[in-house]
């Protein structure tokens, strides 16, 4: 249900499912837990909720890390005028790693 909202661009519907899952598999597979949490990241950015794509994003950063979810992590901290600190330290890490 999730998969088929999120193509069919209810966003927010998406995202009340994926509330959902993660209430009823709070300690699920990590691979899915992080793909709805990446999925709730890109339906609040379509949304136009940028703290919330931000905080979405992060928790799936949390399950496994990679470059495509730093850029959208550092993208949305951009949207939601983050504070200059916070991005220095978000692009000191993005740059050791990458």
């Amino acid at each position: 249900a999730l998969h088929l909202r999120h193509r069919a661009g209810d966003w927010a519907g998406a995202n009340q499912v994926a509330r959902k899952l993660l209430e009823k598999f709070p300690q699920g597979d990590k691979n899915a837990l992080r793909t709805v949490h990446y999925q709730m990241g890109e339906n609040y950015d379509r949304l136009g909720q940028r703290t919330n794509a931000f905080e979405s994003f992060r928790k799936a950063q949390a399950l496994r890390d990679d470059l495509d979810v730093r850029i959208r992590i550092i993208r949305q901290w951009r949207y939601a005028e983050g504070k200059p600190a916070e991005a220095e330290a978000m692009i000191r890490e993005f740059a050791a790693k990458y």
